[in-house]
């Protein structure tokens, strides 16, 4: 162990609702693979490549003051971040520790180029005193004493600011995203350590005093964790791992207990009123509930909004972001003593051995009961940059089981959901990582863990804007002549498997019959499916899907790209269409589905 380092400024100058399988293109592009460690990204970016930060930057949020009552979680820092860029950070591990990350000298975690959240905290501290001073609201050259110590026992880092210790790390993987209208704050990473946070171009970052009392229940089911590694001979053995599949919500979610009610307003936390949810920069809001339908506030598409949920107590409980809340009491299978091996798909970011909650979708495939038999699955998809502009460059869950992600249907995960419910008086989280890739997730030992199908239509109405089905969907009653067309394009026609007709075609070459008396303008490729069929394309997602949010590169689709706006779910700007394909109704009348009630590839 290293000794007790010091750090003393006194007058010197001395750190993110899914989407599915990627096979709605019409344009024919390799199927991502999962990576080895000699070729970590076939088909995505060639050769294998070595991450680093050069070139990028992050975001360092000093908010002590503001913090102490958790603001700095729910609503944006009123202070602005000290911007770290990537190229100084690693000049500053070259100069003063061989290049490494800090956590390197104690468990071999991160290759060089990378490093942590941790890392950022102490390049500050020791780099960037006059702003952190600023941001705290305090007196130039003001007292900054930060000492951090290995703590094998914990395997993360001791540290304390200025002789106290009730610090806790926050975050945000928002590519920037605080700049603009829309930020909602940080999410702290309660017993997650922060030398265990990968960072990430235009990742955020703060650190805030938080409850001593919490503190110390993080820190100790950290020391929990290193004692069941160090019990299991260094292996991570999850005692639980339970698989939550709600299938059957979007069929018959009565089968389920659950009730359905409307929405009738939104209150902060304070009781007063607001007029959406997800207001930025203001405080959460929350939705008001009634059986009474002529209550209910109306969506996009004129229709009543609703919630599924459950009744306890006559109080009507809603499902939560993911539909987590009603997800807990459905748990399809449950696996005990699974063993949790490193399968290196991220040699890119660190050395072998290094294990992210990836590698339990992967160990299911590795799992054999008492009969020999392998009888879990697990998969993963390659997110490459969403239209956010977010470099997401990571894999997520796919499918498990066979069950895989569709539409805003998909794998929500998590770990450590016992915390929870060890210290419910104390509103502790349970590890849920919605806004942290699978594959960036690290983790030491936890006691269990989850995967639970989920949606996120329950949540956010934004997202029933331009649904293929609704009353707005130009094609809605078209698509069984696209399936079954009067004149279908013959494979030997030269503009086999392109989307855009326009492309070859404008409006003078093409004679229309009198059952499409509508062409004007814009050549629209849905349209002329009506009568041609769909030109070879593949099959789908389901009806629900809101392609564009992951599709960046639909080669040959007009102006689909450029038009749509469909970037997030949560954002209240909805989606711009395009006029020759707009999404998802041009989407789906070429790229069908025979049952289209049906998700996740049943």
């Amino acid at each position: 162990m290293k000794p007790l380092r010091s750090i003393l400024i006194v007058g010197l100058v001395s750190l993110i609702s899914a989407c599915g399988s990627d096979d709605s293109q019409t344009v024919s592009q390799p199927e991502p693979e999962l990576p080895n460690k000699n070729n970590p990204f076939p088909n995505v970016f060639g050769p294998p490549v070595q991450h680093t930060m050069l070139g990028k930057q992050v975001h360092f949020y000093w908010n002590a003051k503001e913090a102490n009552n958790g603001d700095m979680l729910r609503v944006p820092p009123k202070s602005k971040p000290i911007v770290v860029s990537g190229d100084e950070v690693i000049r500053w591990l070259d100069e003063n520790h061989n290049g490494e990350s800090l956590r390197n000298s104690y468990v071999k975690t991160y290759k060089p180029g990378n490093f942590s959240s941790f890392d950022i905290f102490v390049y500050v501290v020791e780099n960037r005193k006059d702003e952190v001073c600023q941001r705290w609201e305090k007196e130039p050259n003001c007292k900054l004493e930060v000492k951090y110590q290995w703590d094998e026992d914990r395997r993360t880092f001791d540290y304390s600011i200025n002789g106290e210790d009730n610090w806790l790390f926050a975050q945000d993987y928002s590519a920037g995203i605080e700049h603009e209208e829309g930020f909602w704050g940080l999410e702290i990473t309660e017993h997650h350590r922060p030398d265990q946070v990968l960072a990430k171009d235009e990742l955020s970052v703060g650190i805030a005093s938080y409850d001593k009392t919490k503190v110390d229940f993080y820190k100790q089911y950290q020391r929990d964790e290193v004692s069941r590694l160090n019990a299991n001979d260094g292996k991570l053995i999850l005692n639980y791992l339970q698989i939550l599949g709600l299938v059957e919500r979007k069929v018959d979610p009565e089968k389920l207990g659950m009730v359905q009610q409307y929405i009738i307003g939104y209150v902060d936390d304070y009781g007063n009123p607001g007029t959406m949810p997800g207001n930025p920069g203001s405080k959460e809001l929350h939705p008001l509930f009634s059986d009474d339908v002529t209550l209910a506030q109306i969506d996009d598409n004129g229709k009543p909004k609703t919630h599924w949920g459950y009744l306890q107590d006559s109080k009507f409980i809603p499902c939560g972001i993911s539909g987590q809340d009603c997800v807990w009491p459905h748990i399809d299978q449950e696996i005990i003593n699974l063993e949790v091996t490193a399968h290196n798909i991220r040699p890119d970011y660190f050395y072998d051995g290094v294990i992210t909650f990836s590698d339990i979708a992967l160990s299911l495939e590795d799992y054999v009961d008492e009969n020999g038999n392998k009888p879990y699955s697990g998969s993963l998809v390659y997110w490459p940059t969403l239209n956010t502009k977010a470099k997401v460059e990571s894999y997520a869950i796919n499918a498990i089981n066979g069950l895989g992600s569709s539409g805003f249907y998909g794998w929500n995960f998590g770990w450590n959901y016992l915390v929870g419910q060890q210290r419910p008086d104390m509103n502790i989280g349970g590890g849920q990582a919605t806004h942290i890739m699978p594959d960036m997730a690290q983790l030491t030992s936890p006691y269990d863990a989850y995967f639970a199908y989920t949606s996120m239509y329950d949540k956010y109405y934004a997202i029933q804007k331009n649904i293929a089905g609704d009353d707005a969907d130009p094609y809605r009653l078209t698509r069984q002549h696209v399936l079954k067309p009067k004149y279908p394009l013959p494979e030997t026609h030269f503009g086999r498997g392109v989307a855009d007709c326009g492309m070859c075609h404008n409006e003078t070459d093409m004679n229309f019959d009198s059952e499409t008396s509508a062409h004007i303008g814009e050549v629209k490729p849905a349209e002329c499916a009506e009568c041609h069929g769909n030109n070879g394309a593949k099959k789908g997602h389901n009806q629900v899907a809101g392609c564009y949010r992951c599709h960046q590169d639909m080669t040959g689709h007009a102006d689909a790209n450029t038009a749509n706006k469909t970037t997030h779910p949560f954002e209240k700007t909805g989606s711009g269409l395009s006029k020759v394909m707009p999404d998802p109704y041009a989407c789906v009348s070429c790229h069908y589905n025979d049952n289209p009630e049906k998700v996740g590839g049943l």
